[in-house]
């Protein structure tokens, strides 16, 4: 997993706001995954297409497919963090289970940083990404 490269993009129209995760592997993609949803409205629910769980896909944790992801968020601080929530079925070793995502996602240096803050119900420890605006 350390050598797969993350590419992110969020595209906000018309206030529904899109995240899609793009996972490169040797300069090709290996895994999209994508959300949508309008911050401060009714949860969305994806369709899951694959088993992979792009919350943490390299630990043999798989999604139930054909299952519901469901997701909802909400603008914080007048539109500068943007607080994710996402739900849905897993399957693991030790059988199925709920997992429960909250992201927080801040923007620094004018734009040209985008900090991730992520905590599972299944982690104690918070996960920190960081992305560098490309142009």
């Amino acid at each position: 997993w350390r050598y797969r490269l993350l590419e992110l993009e969020i595209k906000n129209n018309q206030g529904e706001i899109t995240i899609l995760q793009k996972w490169i592997y040797r300069k090709k993609i290996a895994f999209v995954d994508s959300i949508t949803f309008i911050p401060g409205n009714e949860p969305s629910y994806i369709l899951q297409k694959s088993p992979t769980w792009s919350e943490n896909w390299y630990m043999g944790v798989l999604t139930q497919k054909g299952s519901n992801k469901k997701v909802y968020g909400a603008w914080k601080e007048e539109h500068r963090i943007l607080q994710v929530e996402t739900q849905q079925e897993v399957q693991t070793s030790q059988g199925e289970a709920l997992s429960k995502t909250d992201l927080e996602f801040r923007l620094q240096n004018n734009g040209e940083k985008l900090i991730i803050i992520k905590k599972r119900s299944t982690r104690p420890t918070p996960i920190l990404l960081v992305f560098k605006r490309v142009t």
